[in-house]
């Protein structure tokens, strides 16, 4: 893990070095549960950071082609679910996750 800002050496046993830079941890909600995860980066590489085996060895292509890595989103603006690429959303605080695709495995229990 390397150094950084206050409260890197909380973070997870994950190679930082997938992750685009980021200062801090910022909460977000996935089916109902509330995750922390890192601020500045794609949805999916959040969930990688929530669960890096599952995401590290899932089914995506990381470039909006494949499709697997789609979620529902509760939109800020409108209230409205919507589907979203996690690969291309960013990830922002509050985000609510409604649902995830079959490849998305997430043990939130």
């Amino acid at each position: 893990m390397t150094p950084g800002p206050a409260g890197r050496d909380e973070l997870k046993q994950v190679d930082l070095d997938l992750f685009e830079p980021f200062e801090e941890l910022i909460e977000i909600e996935i089916l109902g549960h509330p995750l922390e995860v890192p601020e500045n980066n794609c949805l999916l590489r959040a969930l990688q950071y929530v669960a890096a085996e599952s995401i590290a060895y899932g089914r995506f292509c990381w470039n909006d082609e494949c499709g697997n890595c789609e979620v529902q989103c509760v939109s800020p603006e409108t209230g409205e679910v919507t589907v979203v690429r996690a690969c291309q959303e960013r990830v922002y605080p509050g985000m609510k996750i409604t649902g995830l695709s079959d490849d998305v495995l997430l043990d939130l229990d």
